[in-house]
């Protein structure tokens, strides 16, 4: 468990390390036993900005275990001979499409290792007095592992990672080149979508030859049939001597100049073509011709065009896939595998990236991803979606991954796409263990599927932690915690883990009664966000001097709480106020067309004690993006009026009901909601047992404090809470108890106050 330099270690065991790479730390994760890992940050912080975290290593197990293990049992359950097993194992394909440094491959690699070493099949003389798991390690990743990251130097601390598990005395360092890509595993082009030329007498021609695809192009197969030949030696090839490996690099430099280099121009301009560059699609019979080598010349006009693609893959790092690993998509002649395509396992954590940094890519997103394509979906959501269309049919999938995709609107969507056309094996909602230290606010989710169309009445086995427990002995807390989960029955509106008597109440009560959106007439508003609170916020003292000096600045000070201020059936009133000048007053105030210095001219004559307040906070309040149109103001809102009208409060966050009723014109701040209502049974049904089941199985738990989760009562999982309709007896009844409730505990929170004062006094 000590700090080792693997600088220091990797110049002396392996040679000179790619150029760069030394002047990033180099950490080990794990204790240096046979299995650890390398992870890669910079002083520029560039593994939390890409949104990469190192996964525990007890996560990687589970996860290899379950998608890797059970295609290994199965692949070799009608071999009888040695050669029969260790042929069938070693065409086992495992991806990781975001590998980071490697973790999950090195783990793949010891599993697929130990599971032949563990079936007692004979190494022949290949692996010439090389220890047995050794030699497997060295097969397996030359043929079975495979990895893409967007960061090239991930890429090359993948392949360090891997040279240094499959290391061995007088053997040179395994070629990986051809299985190990830097690329954007979410961005690129599919064979089937590229134009073709027009076909030949032997095909029979399409309606519009624009249409064909290069699956149609001979020359294209016998390209990619030399391809997959060349991937198969490299695979095959011992590597065991310096010119072997070197044998290796170069059928892959061909492999690669005669196909990725080729029709990879192609594929660059189909994508180029769905991020602003201008394409006719009349012109694919002429690049395929000259991407084939039918001809030798384009016209001016089209070179150019090819120029632009390619600079604009480059800076986006596309991925053409079936160009990359020919092999996993394609056989020995060229033609398409089918339902064979693609990969037996695809496992990984892919990177943590909030919607807001993908405003470049939704337009590309929204077209390559519409199954599970949403305005404010996370990245790994497409890691989703990209991951299963990676995977052969009947292959695993499985990522660790934000538990948030469980019940957020966004992840419908997806979760339509996995209950319809996959079979759920295995979720575990890991809930708020801290699973990534460097992470701490990410609650992460385990998923096992396999790409296949899941039985009519399907479980799924689930297991759900919660904090006080946590994961100090994960194998064994997750097999005592499965249970089957039906899953045919699952709502897409959101996934409940829980067991089946309980999904089935929550599936009666929302069978019943109206979205509260619906009931309230839509009018469900956020608080207000001032963007700098310490100047538009101010507590009793300073607004009553602010209206002794000035008695018409009272009209613009409101009263205001706070998220934390709203309690069950009552508000805590700490003497808080707004100084609500809302986006458009100025110009109602005093006419249009004024510039900010005339318009302040004319503020700070009519309302002199606060123009004095607000002055020093001018430089601050003109930076801050939630302004008016004029710095003294608050953002724009067409809802503010509201707050002055009978409404309904709750928190954004809450681990209990904290609904409140209010008429009395509180404002609220961005951590609080409102619903205008002059329905008292409204209150009642909202602060109802009931009702709190509802919201904690609709909305995202947000971590727990004292064993109890939290929940985001936002927006989107409060409009669509399902309200019953009462006869109006039972209304007026409940509303009479919503009141008197209210009443009491207005009156004792009042009492608490006088009391605490009294104390305060005397003592």
């Amino acid at each position: 468990g000590q700090f080792v330099d693997y600088r220091d270690l990797a110049e002396r065991q392996l040679g000179t390390i790619y150029e760069g790479l030394l002047e990033f730390q180099l950490v080990p994760l794990v204790p240096a036993t046979s299995t650890f890992s390398i992870a890669l940050e910079n002083d520029k912080g560039e593994r939390k900005a890409s949104g990469s975290y190192y996964t525990p290593d007890y996560i990687v197990k589970f996860i290899v275990e379950h998608t890797v293990g059970p295609i290994l049992r199965q692949s070799v359950a009608n071999a009888t001979t040695d050669q029969e097993k260790i042929a069938a194992v070693l065409a086992i394909n495992v991806l990781d499409p975001a590998m980071g440094s490697g973790h999950f491959l090195v783990e793949a690699t010891e599993y697929i290792a130990r599971f032949l070493v563990d079936l007692g099949v004979s190494t022949g003389t290949d692996a010439q007095g090389e220890a047995e798991v050794g030699y497997w390690k060295r097969r397996v990743v030359q043929s079975c592992i495979y990895g893409v990251d967007l960061n090239p130097l991930a890429v090359d601390l993948a392949k360090l990672s891997l040279w240094l598990i499959t290391v061995a005395k007088d053997r040179p360092l395994s070629f990986l080149d051809h299985h190990l890509r830097t690329g954007n595993a979410l961005v690129g082009a599919r064979i089937d979508t590229l134009g073709a030329a027009a076909p030949t007498k032997s095909r029979q021609p399409k309606a519009n030859a624009a249409q064909l695809s290069l699956l149609d192009d001979d020359t294209f197969r016998r390209t990619m049939s030399s391809a997959v030949d060349s991937m198969f030696l490299i695979e095959t090839s011992a590597g065991a001597t310096v010119d072997e490996v070197k044998q290796q690099e170069r059928a892959y430099t061909q492999l690669r100049d005669e196909l990725t280099r080729r029709y990879g121009a192609l594929a660059n301009l189909a994508t180029a073509s769905a991020f602003g560059l201008a394409l006719d699609a009349t012109w694919w019979p002429v690049l395929a011709d000259y991407a084939a080598g039918r001809r030798d010349d384009l016209p001016p006009s089209l070179l150019m065009l090819l120029e632009s693609a390619d600079r604009l893959a480059t800076e986006r790092h596309f991925f053409h896939w079936e160009l990359e690993f020919p092999e996993v998509f394609f056989n020995r002649h060229g033609y398409p595998l089918g339902a064979a395509a693609g990969f037996d396992a695809v496992v990984g954590n892919p990177p943590y990236v909030r919607q807001e940094e993908l405003a470049p890519f939704k337009p590309y997103f929204a077209a390559k991803y519409p199954d599970v394509y949403h305005g404010v979906a996370d990245l790994f959501v497409y890691f989703f979606a990209s991951g299963l269309r990676q995977a052969r049919d009947g292959g695993r999938l499985a990522y660790i991954s934000s538990n948030s995709w469980l019940r957020a609107n966004y992840a419908q969507p997806l979760r339509t796409l996995l209950r319809t056309t996959t079979t759920v094996e295995a979720l575990v909602d890991l809930g708020d263990n801290r699973v990534f230290a460097d992470a701490p606010d990410v609650y992460p989710a385990i998923h096992v599927v396999r790409r296949e169309i899941p039985p009519a009445q399907h479980n799924a086995q689930a297991a759900v932690f919660t904090r006080g427990e946590g994961l100090h002995d994960f194998a064994t807390q997750v097999q005592r915690k499965m249970s089957a989960v039906s899953m045919h029955d699952q709502r897409d509106a959101g996934w409940q883990l829980g067991a089946d008597a309980e999904r089935q109440l929550f599936a009666k009560l929302q069978a019943h009664g109206r979205p509260l959106g619906e009931v309230i007439n839509g009018q469900m508003y956020r608080g207000v966000l001032t963007g700098l609170n310490e100047a538009f916020i101010i507590d009793t003292a300073i607004r009553n001097r602010l209206i002794q000096a000035d008695a018409k600045s009272a009209e613009l000070i409101k009263p205001i709480l706070r998220g934390e201020d709203l309690r069950p059936w009552y508000q805590e009133d700490e003497g808080r106020w707004l100084i609500a000048l809302p986006n458009g007053w100025t110009r109602s105030q005093f006419g249009k067309g004024l510039n900010q210095e005339a318009a302040w001219d004319q503020f700070s004559q009519f309302y002199p004690s606060l123009a004095h307040h607000l002055a020093p906070f001018a430089d601050a309040a003109q930076k801050r993006t939630d302004q008016g149109e004029y710095w003294w103001e608050l953002r724009s809102c067409d809802y503010y009026d509201a707050f002055d009208q009978p409404k309904i409060f709750w928190p954004d966050i809450g681990k209990s009901p904290r609904f409140s009723w209010d008429d009395t014109g509180f404002w609220i701040g961005n951590t609080g909601y409102i619903a205008v209502t002059n329905d008292y049974a409204l209150l009642g049904l909202l602060a109802s047992r009931c009702a709190w089941f509802l919201i904690s199985n609709i909305a995202i738990p947000f971590g727990e404090r004292a064993g109890t989760n939290r929940y985001r009562l936002i927006d989107q999982y409060m409009r669509i809470l399902p309200i019953p309709t009462p006869t109006d007896d039972v209304r007026a009844s409940i509303a009479l108890l919503a009141q008197e409730i209210s009443a009491n505990a207005k009156a004792r929170y009042a009492l608490h106050e006088r009391v605490r004062r009294r104390i305060s006094q005397d003592l």
